[in-house]
């Protein structure tokens, strides 16, 4: 009977059991060791396992041990590992109770990689935010302590500028990597003019192209469609990444782009062209993939962030990216991006294609504006921020512009003084004491609709002036009455473009 009961034991246990003779035949085995060993061991045949032996000497020394095989799948080839522990009866014979623990190092796998990913990520952030505050607080101090001539002055404000716009673009590719891992970012179809739009794009490489003694070429075929709906703004970061990469690795040569219609899907090809190095087929894989760039190349810079953000882009449209490239060949980056036609011309009230790189949530903002003849400069702009050096910026810009500025330094006090004084304009910042933004500017259009209603008073702009980018905040703003948001750190002359579109608005 409690022969029965053990065999029965054997056969019901859901994990690996078998009983091995002193001699390593296999006396017992159940049903999942069968599955584990993938058939290969069976009652009655001697178990020869690497390993086994060592293992079970050491449980007649020390009564139990544990023993770790793997095992290979035959449906599909891959490798399964078990963890056994070994215990010696007293007949002489030993048992096995298995585990399989697959799973268990794939996720000490995972973990191990997920590590050297954040260290590689310290690593090459440590690298690329130091390298220009390096610069930035060495500029610093020489415009400090020496008596510089003002065009020795201006070359180190020109190296001070450029180092700090490459911080914002290492801010920029973090945060959009970020935000293209969360499902709630969605595309945002604009209707746009494809040849202006494309041309934009490549006249803005320009001046690198030629700093870089490139031809930068472009290559349109003749069926493409006036306009299309796209979302502008991914399309436009993804061709700055590409182009940027291009020129950057290319030593001579050219760079080109080249743009053709797949009428069969209804798509655009958008192929970056250069004359480069090329690229390994080993490497083509894994560049794809965030902080990864090409190895044993000291000449490679940079995060490794850029293709990461372009592939996921990619899969956010609806496209697909190809990498055709070998060593000393040069490389082809393609993207097949799907697009629709308008079914009507809306030219009159889109944008033209850039002014979505700008994030504002309003497109008023025209070229036409920077027109002196055309502009209207406000009495006032009321400038609403609770940090002083961010005033003391943005003030300075607007009295140059010719603004007259109200200062306030949290939300309660820009209400009041809006009550004072009535604004043309309302820059204001979100996140203050006492009373945010939001609030600020929900008050302000509670006020000003009672006005409204009574004929005295008409509406002025309230612009978002945040370093707060996420797309929530922009609804938030939105929802509260803004007209509008600008991202610091600004583009100067994208914030006179906005202000005097709106004032001109205002004032006309």
């Amino acid at each position: 009977m409690e022969t029965d009961e053990l065999a029965l034991f054997y056969k019901r246990n859901p994990n690996p059991v078998l009983q091995l003779e002193a001699s390593m035949t296999v006396s017992i085995i159940n049903d999942a060791a069968i599955a584990y060993f993938n058939g290969a061991v069976q009652a009655g045949q001697v178990m020869d396992k690497p390993g086994l032996k060592e293992a079970l000497d050491r449980a007649k020394k020390d009564g139990h041990t544990l023993w770790e095989c793997t095992s290979k799948n035959r449906a599909d080839d891959k490798i399964k590992m078990g963890e056994f522990r070994v215990v010696q009866l007293e007949t002489g014979q030993f048992n096995l109770y298995g585990n399989e623990i697959t799973h268990i190092l794939d996720l000490q796998r995972a973990a191990e990689a997920a590590n050297d990913a954040k260290s590689r990520f310290l690593s090459v952030m440590s690298h690329e935010i130091r390298t220009p505050l390096n610069a930035i607080l060495g500029l610093t101090d020489l415009l400090m302590h020496e008596e510089a001539s003002r065009p020795e002055q201006l070359r180190h404000l020109t190296y001070m500028e450029f180092s700090g716009k490459h911080l914002l673009s290492l801010v920029n590719d973090i945060l959009d990597l970020e935000k293209l891992a969360s499902s709630n970012v969605k595309k945002v179809d604009t209707d746009f003019q494809l040849d202006s739009f494309i041309h934009a794009i490549i006249d803005s490489f320009r001046n690198r192209a030629e700093k870089a003694k490139l031809h930068l070429n472009l290559s349109l075929a003749p069926n493409l469609p006036p306009r299309i709906l796209s979302d502008v703004k991914w399309l436009t970061q993804i061709l700055n990444n590409l182009i940027g990469n291009a020129i950057k690795y290319t030593d001579q040569g050219s760079v080109e782009l080249r743009v053709e219609r797949i009428a069969e899907y209804n798509s655009l090809k958008w192929s970056v062209i250069d004359t480069g190095k090329g690229i390994p087929q080993s490497e083509q894989e894994r560049i794809l993939q965030p902080f990864e760039q090409i190895r044993n190349d000291p000449q490679i810079e940079g995060t490794g962030l850029g293709l990461a953000i372009v592939s996921s882009l990619v899969k956010k449209l609806g496209g697909t990216l190809s990498i055709h490239s070998s060593e000393s060949a040069g490389s082809t980056f393609s993207v097949e991006i799907p697009f629709e036609e308008p079914t009507e011309n809306l030219a009159d009230h889109t944008s033209n294609g850039l002014q979505a790189t700008h994030q504002n949530g309003n497109t008023n903002t025209t070229n036409e504006a920077t027109d002196p003849e055309a502009e209207v400069i406000p009495e006032i702009v009321l400038l609403a921020d609770d940090n002083e050096l961010n005033r003391f910026v943005a003030s300075k810009l607007l009295q140059r512009w010719g603004y007259k500025v109200e200062e306030a330094v949290n939300g309660e006090e820009a209400v009041n003084k809006w009550q004072e004084m009535r604004p043309c304009i309302v820059l204001m910042d979100v996140q203050m004491p006492q009373m945010d933004g939001i609030q600020a500017a929900t008050l302000i259009r509670q006020q000003e609709q009672k006005e409204v209603n009574n004929g005295t008073l008409a509406r002025s702009p309230i612009i978002a002036l945040t370093a707060d980018a996420e797309e929530k905040t922009l609804r938030r703003i939105l929802a509260a009455g803004m007209d509008d948001r600008i991202i610091k750190p600004f583009d100067p002359t994208a914030l006179q473009a906005i202000l005097n579109g709106y004032s001109t608005s205002t004032n006309t």
